[in-house]
């Protein structure tokens, strides 16, 4: 199969799911001139240890982009508390189309559908209300 989209948006609900599960894809997708878009949704912030900077995760999540090469002004962080999506899907779906609409992806990952946590059910779901049109891969964490 040949897979060569021009843009790519990444759907990350927490700071280590996209580097840990799909980084052969990005750095593939890259090399084939493919321009990458990031989405996280929480730095979960409200998970660090309290001996640990509230910023760790973030600053982390960054240096693994930079590996990948993906340019911050291409990375949108999002704030919504860890293990509550549920509770904001409609804002999460809004915050989903806005990004749509301003990166115009020709390829979208994701959770799959079968993920059992819950904030990567939420984004996933919206995800797939909003892309209906647009090819969608999933990545698994097992």
């Amino acid at each position: 199969m040949q897979l060569k989209p021009k843009r790519v948006l990444l759907f990350s609900p927490h700071t280590d799911d996209i580097e840990l599960w799909c980084w052969g894809l990005i750095s593939k997708l890259k090399k084939q001139g493919a321009e990458i878009f990031v989405c996280v949704f929480s730095d979960c912030k409200e998970s660090v240890p309290e001996w640990f900077p509230k910023d760790a995760l973030r600053k982390e999540f960054f240096k693994s982009m930079s590996v990948l090469w993906i340019p911050k002004e291409n990375i949108t962080f999002l704030d919504y508390k860890v293990r509550l999506f549920p509770q904001h899907r409609y804002e999460i779906l809004c915050d989903i189309k806005r990004l749509w609409k301003q990166i115009n992806p020709d390829l979208v990952l994701c959770h799959n559908t079968y993920d059992l946590h819950q904030d990567h059910q939420t984004v996933t779901n919206e995800v797939i209300r909003v892309f209906k049109k647009v090819s969608i891969f999933w990545y698994e964490l097992s």
